[in-house]
């Protein structure tokens, strides 16, 4: 019997679904050398990458990270070091806290939208982590104006009750806010409802590996 009483009580988190949002402070100070950047990349590229999830959009191809734009390497900065976050909350139960980690922007790209356009629902492959990035966009967005979203990572077969509330969303949506970079699991269907702002949409992806780093 006394073995069993110093049995504590625990709850376990089985394949939960991390999510990341981040700030850039440094974002007023990189935005118009980013959007200038762009502009001049789509000059001299104006055919857009062609993918069967992009509808009205405008998209670079994905080694924008390795064209040494300064304020662009600044941005792949955040990016590591919100990629690196995210990770080790991830799996701090797998790992030493003090772990040193080697992480690798595997791609990265640029999309510009054109009036209501969107990105359909679709996942990246290759990687473990995927993200988006505000760059700019209309400050007073209407209700699902160009949101990006998530959707469920599973087939819901349960009756809901008060027990499953936390199951009960199909996707969850995201405002559009410049600064703001959202992180998930690469698994995970994603895409933007159609954006009809004023301003031109501009955003940032891309798709990283993390490996442990060799004694």
């Amino acid at each position: 019997f006394t073995k069993y009483m110093e049995i504590k009580d625990n709850i376990m988190k089985l394949w939960p679904t991390p999510i990341g949002i981040f700030y850039n402070e440094n974002h007023l100070e990189i935005k118009n050398d980013l959007i200038d950047f762009f502009e001049n990349y789509k000059a001299n590229n104006p055919r857009s990458r062609k993918g069967d999830e992009n509808i009205y959009l405008y998209e670079s191809n994905y080694n924008i990270h390795t064209l040494k734009n300064p304020s662009f390497e600044k941005l792949m900065f955040f990016f590591v070091k919100s990629f690196k976050k995210i990770s080790d909350e991830a799996n701090k139960e797998f790992q030493n806290n003090k772990q040193n980690s080697i992480i690798n922007i595997k791609d990265s790209w640029f999309i510009m939208y054109e009036s209501n356009g969107f990105v359909a629902p679709h996942i990246h492959g290759n990687c473990s982590w995927s993200c988006v990035y505000y760059v700019q966009c209309d400050e007073n967005n209407t209700l699902k104006n160009g949101e990006t979203y998530l959707q469920k990572p599973f087939v819901d077969r349960l009756k809901h009750d008060s027990g499953s509330r936390y199951l009960q969303f199909e996707t969850r949506n995201f405002e559009p806010k410049e600064g703001i970079l959202i992180i998930w699991p690469s698994h995970i269907i994603h895409g933007s409802l159609p954006y009809t702002g004023e301003k031109k949409r501009i955003i940032v992806s891309a798709n990283a590996t993390i490996q442990k780093k060799k004694e």
